[in-house]
């Protein structure tokens, strides 16, 4: 897994994809293909080998854990959902596998906004600090002032003694 705040999601697991019906059973029985799943930004690519099978855009997805009953009894599985190019069940090889996958695509379904978001933090943060340091600025060269102004009055007292 690879990815920060400010550059798009990468990530790249191999996972079990539910097929569409197109097994020997046909609508009857879904096929479970062991797939290279290649995340870049906002679209999801799946790999038999090096051979491209097909793509998910990610954008606005949401992702969940499934309940095994209600994927054939795998036990690590979870749903991709989108608005555009409808569901793709995943099954992982460990829950660590299928939460690190969730949050991938979780993050992968809005990166650009969470950028925005994190930029317009990273301003706001710039301006404060910078509106502290003067603040700090103004006050050091206060203090400065009146060490100044304390050492010219106990200058001027010297010098009517000495007068």
């Amino acid at each position: 897994m690879q990815s920060s705040i400010n550059s798009e999601p990468v990530f790249e697991q191999n996972l079990e994809k539910k097929g569409r019906g197109k097994g020997l059973l046909g609508a009857f029985a879904k096929p479970w293909s062991t797939r290279t799943i290649k995340l870049r930004g906002y679209t999801l690519r799946y790999y038999d080998g090096p051979v491209l099978k097909g793509h998910m855009g990610v954008r606005g997805c949401t992702v969940e854990a499934m309940d095994c009953k209600d994927a054939d009894n795998k036990p690590f599985a979870f749903v991709v959902r989108t608005l555009k190019d409808g569901n793709m069940v995943l099954n992982a090889s460990s829950a660590a596998v299928r939460d690190e996958s969730i949050e991938m695509l979780k993050i992968a379904s809005n990166w650009e906004e969470r950028f925005a978001t994190a930029e317009a933090q990273t301003a706001t943060c710039g301006l404060i600090a910078g509106n502290m340091a003067g603040h700090l600025a103004t006050k050091k060269l206060s203090a400065e002032a009146a060490a100044l102004d304390t050492k010219l009055k106990q200058q001027e007292e010297m010098n009517k003694k000495e007068s």
